[in-house]
């Protein structure tokens, strides 16, 4: 130490006394620090001298101003960088507070069992105590406390909700992750159902009965079922080849054909779920005009003779033609029932093409072919074919806005989820869990086809075998074991 204390002496009193060294730099950088050599090697201008030391002993040495100032920008982001490095590990090390088990109370609360700094036994923690107190929150990493934070706000939701008598009162069961059903308990009529994950998403009033966790495991895997639709194009079973007033014909993947009835299709979920969305929506409107048709059945007066446009021209039963704009015709109740089922139709259809034009900001220019790991490519009117990341389009509004709403839709979440795999890593998904019941026991498969079954709470204690599970069975194994944990609480104090 005294060694070096003296090459920093000496350097220094040469930075003083040579006068001709004020027109230039007295040293300069011959070689960066490496894994194997932290220090910095730097000359002395004009002499046959190389001397070494830490970046951040030159940083705070005045021999510093001895450099040029590329060589000063170096050794102040080397010097800065490991000292904050070494600030970051002094703090790692210093035992944070961390959280060993989320629980769900009777009232549906979250709370945290969490292990202090050189203490054997757990605490009870809640949410919105730690929130209040700065300083405990401060004992938790980052991520720890963000949680804290979100539960937190959840406890408050679920006692707002609960004073104002909309507490939840469904809970999952079970969720079947390859049928995408789930069976769910209605605590307040005591009774189980099972229903399909899109059902219960667009039923909003019954969404809103379960607690929020539930509700983003079902939110989540019905957008998962959603992105597979629309960036799945060819992989629906029937397409509709012709149709007529009651009736259409549809064809398989094998190219055969077969005629049925609007309204059998639209009663039968499993047959209606084969054909694409678009199908789906012609099907259902087709099956509910006919069954208006019956309520109220009437012969049409009006037909249409031609569309030009956003413009149609029409003929009553005495040969007197009008013409009219499409949406005038669409809203205008009175008018539109006196056109035929399959007019009403079109002029739906067209009215809707008319009114999205006028929505969007600019006409759709662009039309995105493929998506692959973040990449897309597109293609312009001109024929012309691109190639750019999720990201760059989403940021970017003028183009993006060239897109279709179902090509913006895809583009915004991918480029969401590229996001967040920056942010927070996602590790490679090595085991998923199949299926679970409202026991302890859990059963998953590994890579390799394996189904492993296992409780629940020694799974949700297992940090390293927890995870290689995705985010989404995370969740669902948090939860189970925690309503668990709840219910092997309440019989112990029952029992005393």
């Amino acid at each position: 130490m005294s060694n070096r204390k003296n090459i920093f002496q000496f350097l220094f009193s040469v930075y003083q006394t040579e006068a001709a060294a004020r027109t230039y730099k007295q040293y300069r950088i011959t070689k960066k620090p490496d894994e194997a050599d932290p220090h910095v090697y730097f000359q002395i201008a004009g002499k046959n001298l190389t001397l070494h030391a830490l970046p951040e002993e030159i940083m705070h040495s005045d021999i510093l101003l001895g450099f040029s100032k590329a060589d000063i920008a170096i050794i102040t982001h080397l010097g800065t960088k490991t000292e904050l490095e070494k600030k970051y590990a002094e703090k790692k090390q210093t035992l944070l507070a961390r959280i060993v088990q989320q629980i769900f109370g009777k009232s549906g609360k979250t709370k945290f069992m969490v292990k202090l700094p050189e203490q054997d036994k757990l605490v009870e923690a809640v949410p919105e105590e730690v929130m209040t107190n700065k300083e405990a929150l401060g004992m938790f990493e980052s991520h720890e406390a963000a949680m804290i934070g979100y539960a937190a706000a959840e406890n408050r939701m679920l006692e707002i909700r609960r004073q104002t008598g909309a507490a939840p009162t469904c809970k999952i069961l079970q969720h079947d992750l390859l049928s995408n059903q789930i069976t769910y308990l209605d605590e307040e009529r005591e009774a189980k159902h099972t229903s399909s994950l899109k059902d219960i998403f667009y039923n909003k009033k019954l969404l809103s009965l379960f607690t929020k966790l539930d509700q983003q495991i079902i939110s989540f895997a019905a957008g998962q079922e959603y992105q597979k639709s629309i960036t799945s194009p060819h992989h629906y079973e029937y397409s509709i080849v012709n149709q007529s007033t009651n009736s259409f014909i549809f064809k398989n993947k094998a190219g055969e054909e077969r005629e049925i009835s609007f309204v059998e299709v639209a009663f039968n979920e499993n047959l209606l779920m084969q054909f694409s969305p678009r199908e789906q929506h012609i099907i259902r409107f087709v099956a509910g005009e006919l069954h208006s048709k019956q309520l109220d059945p009437q012969q049409p007066t009006l037909k249409i003779n031609k569309q030009t446009g956003d413009m149609i021209e029409y003929v009553d039963l005495e040969g007197n033609v009008t013409e009219a704009r499409i949406l005038d015709i669409a809203f205008n109740r009175n008018i539109l029932e006196q056109f035929s089922l399959s007019d009403r139709e079109l002029i739906a259809f067209a009215a809707g093409e008319s009114h999205g034009k006028r929505t969007l900001h600019k006409p759709i220019s662009l039309k995105m072919l493929a998506h692959s790991e973040g990449i897309i490519d597109y293609q312009d009117l001109e024929g012309n074919i691109f190639k750019a990341s999720c990201l760059d389009v989403a940021v970017n509004k003028e183009l993006l806005s060239q897109f279709s709403d179902d090509d913006r839709d895809v583009i915004r979440f991918t480029a969401g989820e590229m996001h967040q795999n920056r942010i927070n890593p996602k590790k490679a998904i090595q085991l998923k869990l199949i299926t679970y019941v409202g026991n302890s026991i859990a059963e998953y498969e590994n890579e390799s086809g394996e189904r492993i079954k296992k409780p629940f709470i020694e799974l949700a204690f297992e940090a390293n075998l927890l995870d290689c599970f995705s985010q989404t069975d995370r969740d669902l194994i948090r939860f189970v074991a925690g309503e668990l944990s709840k219910e092997k609480e309440n019989l112990i104090r029952g029992k005393f």
